[in-house]
């Protein structure tokens, strides 16, 4: 899928598509704390609502109730943008150079601001057409700026990945089943997005190496659990489409259940790759209908 600088704006949405979705997803990890930061708009035009999503969590809480700051805000009006900036609950977006450098501002005085630069540290994964993910890009982002907690200021010098979505959301109830993990550094990187419960499963990703991005054809992960679908270590066997191989072993520095809509369940977990080669996320999402199904069996009903 190819893209252009309109797609940092809101796209028109689809007539008649009652769950005709926007994100802009914004990640960040910063190791040296092991904290990991989420902010997420979720814009559904067609309905006429929007909602955000902010999340701050650690090494020493995994639930919305143990975390140092989270807030889900719903049933928002719809943001819109004024020349390249919009607004919506304490959360300003600003497009500073299209397709690679955004500027994410956030404010609840007193207990979480952010003033933070994304600035593509890769080139932008489109979405093959015709894939279940159409309408969803990837970038892997080099983060400049400096967050506030309480009373304390932490510079920021991390990575973090850009996410964006649109298009119909159709079965909400079901939702996906899939991980979603990455590695970035400075100069090389990877992504994999493995649909597990889709027909046929689905294989997105690349590897990128020497300059070169290679899609990624193959691959096989082995895991450790703690709590069912919370992973502590991974080992993760790839190859791309130039025979390029990816042999990457990561261990988990925290964790976070997290609901960013009503669709979708996720296990958050920053991961350390092969000793600090990389640093990323991992995600364990599931949907709601086969999240209660694995949950109702495994209670012996």
């Amino acid at each position: 899928m190819s893209t252009n600088p309109q797609d940092d704006y809101l796209h028109q949405p689809i007539d008649g598509e009652r769950w005709y979705t926007e994100t802009y997803w914004f990640s960040l990890d910063i190791p040296e704390h092991r904290l990991s930061l989420q902010f997420y708009p979720v814009i559904r035009a067609n309905l006429g609502v929007a909602a955000l999503l902010v999340a701050v969590y650690g090494p020493n809480g995994d639930v919305p109730s143990s975390i140092p700051y989270w807030r889900p805000h719903w049933h928002l009006p719809l943001p819109s943008f004024e020349g390249n900036k919009f607004c919506i609950e304490g959360l300003a977006y600003e497009i500073l150079e299209p397709l690679k450098r955004y500027r994410v501002t956030y404010e609840d005085p007193g207990l979480f601001s952010a003033d933070l630069v994304y600035e593509g540290a890769a080139d932008i994964h489109g979405t093959p057409s015709g894939s279940v993910y159409a309408g969803h890009i990837d970038h892997p982002m080099h983060v400049t700026g400096w967050i506030k907690l309480g009373e304390t200021r932490i510079e920021v010098d991390a990575f973090g990945m850009r996410d964006r979505s649109w298009g119909p959301r159709g079965d909400w109830k079901r939702g996906t089943r899939a991980n979603y993990f990455y590695g970035i550094a400075k100069d090389s990187g990877f992504l994999v997005i493995n649909l597990i419960e889709h027909d046929p499963p689905g294989l997105i990703g690349y590897i990128d190496r020497g300059g070169v991005r290679g899609r990624i054809v193959d691959v096989s992960i082995d895991r450790t659990d703690g709590l069912p679908g919370r992973i502590e270590n991974v080992r993760v066997n790839a190859r791309d489409e130039h025979g390029r191989t990816l042999d990457a072993t990561g261990v988990a520095r925290n964790h976070f259940a997290m609901e960013a809509n009503p669709h979708q369940f996720a296990w958050m977990t920053m991961v350390e790759w092969n000793g600090g080669e990389w640093f990323g996320e991992f995600q364990d999402v599931w949907g709601p209908d086969l999240l209660s199904k694995q949950n109702i069996a495994a209670a012996g009903f």
